[in-house]
């Protein structure tokens, strides 16, 4: 039988609790390295369907004719302002996983601000649209609903008041979608209840 003295037998043991700590450490570490990969990437999928989603609200008006109206050509640009705010939040997440560790924090901060301005963009358009369309109003709703689901795990804004400060003609409950596929679902369910399975995203 080997023999070892106290002083060993602490050192060795020492080391070995010292190891595994550190080894479970690293896996936290990298657990929630994941996580947040997982949270941009499902942003990023997000955000891209609902470009998809908010041109399907477009090709709706145009169906019904409201695009052709005295007018038509102003919902026609700020359509494409909204696409652009919801093509930044897919921008800001790229930035944001693309930045150095020491950015991370600002960069992060920028995707809340994004998602917001966005929110902000599609509330304002139902508002002013002024049309009473159940299958538009469910698609933007979703939309929203969307965005907000993902606010809880992203940095709250230094002045919070500052970028809600938007009219609120709908109040969805926020759904988190943890699977895009999740909401390109929902949105197509909508527009196959109104009659636009056609437009199917």
């Amino acid at each position: 039988m080997q023999t070892i003295t106290r002083r060993e037998f602490t050192g060795r043991l020492g080391g070995g609790v010292l190891l595994t700590v550190l080894l479970r450490l690293g896996a936290i570490g990298g657990v929630a390295l994941t996580l947040v990969g997982c949270l941009m990437d499902t942003i990023l999928a997000y955000a891209n369907l609902a470009v998809k989603a908010f041109n399907a609200v477009v090709q709706v008006l145009a169906s019904l004719g409201i695009t052709a109206l005295p007018g038509g050509a102003l919902i026609t640009v700020v359509a494409q302002a909204i696409s652009s705010a919801l093509t930044a939040v897919s921008n800001a997440v790229t930035a944001y996983e693309n930045a150095p560790a020491a950015d991370k924090a600002t960069t992060k901060l920028a995707i809340t601000l994004a998602i917001y301005e966005a929110i902000a963009q599609l509330q304002t358009f139902w508002t002013n649209l002024n049309i009473k369309n159940a299958t538009i109003q469910a698609l933007i709703t979703a939309i929203i609903a969307g965005l907000q689901g993902f606010l809880p795990q992203l940095p709250v804004p230094p002045n919070p008041a500052a970028v809600t400060a938007h009219i609120a003609a709908l109040t969805p409950v926020p759904k988190h979608y943890k699977h895009p596929a999740d909401f390109q679902n929902d949105i197509n369910a909508i527009l196959t209840t109104g009659g636009y399975g056609r437009l199917a995203i």
